[in-house]
């Protein structure tokens, strides 16, 4: 069995398999390209500059019928503490709310402990969404960007299954989750790692 915890991130499959000692503290196998990861119908991820000296990438959903994201495929046991960061781009005008989550699953119902995020003013919306396993969220003002934390507490049994971007998933007030919400976000630098301290991203 895989497990993410303790001191050791065993990670198979891919070019990342193998066991890691936690000099590398980032355990998604993709933290940089989002165009690498999946893509949840077509985000179209395109290479926006940087945030925060990482590139970043601008996804857009204007699919009225279906949320489109991009998905970083994960597997494994968790247990304990985790925090995960992404940074957003700061924009004057969106349609939607940023937003981010981490899938998981106790083998039977599926669980979701992310944020949905104001990218004007740095706020969290509607923080009861997804909220699985949840210690805590927090934003930080990074010049360019928001740096958002949600810090996890997972029990015995919870396995991973992904972690999603999402730039329109919610409207720009945080409430509507309907399919046929539109807009555009920029999100660089994911990072999951154990325990509740944050620590610089990763690559």
């Amino acid at each position: 069995m895989q497990m993410l915890g303790g001191n050791n991130a065993i990670l198979r499959g891919g070019s990342m398999a193998g066991t890691y000692k936690f000099a590398r503290r980032n355990l998604l196998p993709i933290t940089k390209n989002f165009a690498a990861m999946t893509m949840q119908g077509t985000p179209n991820p395109t290479l926006t500059g940087t945030l925060g000296g990482v590139a970043a990438y601008t996804l857009t959903d204007d699919d009225p019928v279906q949320w489109e994201a991009a998905v970083l495929s994960l597997s494994g046991s968790v247990l304990g503490n985790y925090t995960f960061q992404v940074r957003i781009g700061k924009n004057p005008s969106p349609t939607s709310a940023a937003a981010a989550r981490i899938a998981f699953s106790n083998g039977v119902t599926p669980f979701f402990c992310g944020f949905e995020l104001n990218a004007t003013t740095g706020v969290l919306l509607v923080t009861s969404v997804w909220s699985d396993r949840l210690v805590s969220r927090s934003v930080t003002d990074g010049g360019d960007h928001w740096l958002v934390e949600v810090k996890m507490a997972f029990i015995s049994g919870d396995t991973l299954t992904n972690a999603s971007f999402f730039p329109a998933y919610f409207a720009a007030d945080g409430v509507s989750q309907a399919a046929s919400n539109v807009g555009s976000h920029v999100f660089a630098a994911p990072q999951l790692e154990v325990g509740l301290v944050r620590t610089d991203w990763q690559e």
